[in-house]
């Protein structure tokens, strides 16, 4: 599972990108679990945004995200302070830096923008910055699925089983190429020569 946190001051935009992210996730036939800290504020009816606060919040965020299940699991939180972005434990953090002026003076004052963040959204542009995220996390899913793999044949010795024949491959191999060589004419045909 690979957790991605879309945080930024309200307004931002974070809402909007982790739905349009969620529909290119789910095209591409993953599983997706989704948290919206809004939800999880009026859920507990803690509208309290001091320090203390906030760090409520995040306990309950945590717990929220564990629960969660999925190939991606995407979280949409102010995640105003560095101790609430950690309690979350996002492999991708994605700053929506869009606003500076937020909707509320108090989450304003309280924001500690992130020192560290994979990704940071300047603009406006959920098709843009949607597309972009769901390919980097396809790509990070495909690692983690051929690692996952390789981890598998090691533990079970079977590994490096094929090396032996590896040698004798390649020079059938390369024989076969000797003989057939297929050239790409401009209409997109192979002719043999």
């Amino acid at each position: 599972m690979i957790k991605v946190l879309i945080m930024g001051l309200p307004g931002a935009g974070k809402t909007t990108l982790s739905i349009e992210l969620i529909g290119l996730l789910k095209m591409n036939r993953l599983s997706v679990g989704y948290l919206c800290a809004d939800n999880v504020r009026a859920e507990a009816n803690d509208w309290d945004f001091t320090t203390e606060g906030r760090r409520r919040q995040a306990r309950r965020m945590q717990i929220k995200v564990n629960e969660l299940q999925g190939d991606v699991v995407i979280v949409d939180a102010l995640a105003a302070l560095p101790e609430s972005r950690a309690a979350i434990g996002a492999d991708v953090l994605v700053w929506m830096d869009t606003t500076k002026t937020g909707r509320y003076a108090d989450t304003l004052a309280g924001f500690i923008p992130p020192a560290n963040c994979d990704f940071v959204v300047s603009e406006l542009n959920s098709k843009k910055w949607g597309a972009i995220l769901a390919t980097h996390l396809l790509n990070q899913i495909e690692r983690l699925t051929f690692m996952q793999q390789l981890h598998e044949l090691a533990a079970r010795g079977s590994l490096f089983k094929w090396l032996p024949h590896k040698a004798s491959l390649d020079k059938k191999a390369a024989g076969q190429r000797a003989h057939i060589h297929q050239v790409r004419t401009d209409s997109g045909q192979h002719q043999h020569q």
